[in-house]
């Protein structure tokens, strides 16, 4: 993720700097400077870097294959990784001068199918390991976007959006297996990016987003007609996930 971050650095540095030697003379003609106005559609390439808050508040408690009975044990796991996927994306910006006003819709989808991270605990002297699974597979983004016009092809803008995704999240191993589920959330996507025009038509974009969650509970018990190797749990998620796209854009 780094390593993709700094390239695309680099990259827009140095296509701002032949932009702005080669737009100098259009900087105060204002018919010139209007190459983010209109509709558009474009794809591209996402990392999505997932930071998940896990709390599992477990009674009676029989781990699988130790032998090991806790009567009360809480499973707390902070756990980030990232996954590669693609997005497509259409919008209409209007460009007055050096402001810019606009609204984007964005659809991503994610290359893999799970997102795991091993977790491993000691308890009553024994070690023991769970693995927490993650996933956005798929998710839709709406939104606002205002920015200013730094030079003439270049835009820098930040966006307000509202993310409705399908999030699928939980813990195996430890007598968890029966808690990992998938289920549709809403939440609000702040962004920063900066727009570089090729030429009226093609834009680049690049906008890192930020998805928050409020938390959400869930609570199991086991019953004879579905038995967990637990009493009773109250688990507790808070999932974020945020975004580094590049897109590639072709406006009307």
């Amino acid at each position: 993720m780094k390593n993709i971050l700094i390239s695309s650095i680099a990259c827009a540095t140095l296509a701002m700097s032949a932009l702005a030697h080669a737009d100098t003379a259009a900087v105060n003609t204002p018919s010139n400077n209007n190459y983010f106005d209109g509709f558009y559609i474009g794809a591209g390439l996402t990392n999505e870097n997932f930071h998940n808050d896990y709390d599992a508040d477990m009674k009676n408690v029989q781990i699988p294959t130790t032998g090991i009975t806790v009567d009360n044990l809480d499973l707390d796991i902070n756990a980030g990784s990232s996954i590669l996927g693609a997005d497509i994306n259409a919008g209409y910006g209007k460009q007055m001068n050096r402001l810019y006003i606009g609204a984007n819709l964005q659809t991503n989808f994610n290359f893999s199918n799970d997102n795991v991270v091993k977790i491993n605990t000691t308890v009553q002297g024994q070690s023991i390991s769970a693995n927490y699974h993650s996933n956005m597979p798929v998710s839709f983004t709406a939104g606002p976007q205002i920015g200013y016009v730094i030079m003439p092809r270049v835009l820098t803008y930040i966006g307000a959006g509202v993310t409705y995704a399908k999030y699928s999240h939980g813990a195996t191993g430890m007598g968890l297996s029966k808690t990992v589920e998938s289920k549709w959330l809403l939440g609000l996507t702040p962004s920063i990016g900066a727009k570089i025009a090729i030429n009226k038509h093609f834009i680049v974009d690049f906008n890192y987003s930020m998805l928050v969650y409020s938390t959400e509970t869930k609570k199991y018990t086991s019953t004879v007609s579905k038995p967990l190797p637990f009493d009773s749990a109250t688990v507790k998620f808070k999932p974020q996930v945020n975004t580094f796209t590049v897109n590639a854009q072709y406006h009307f």
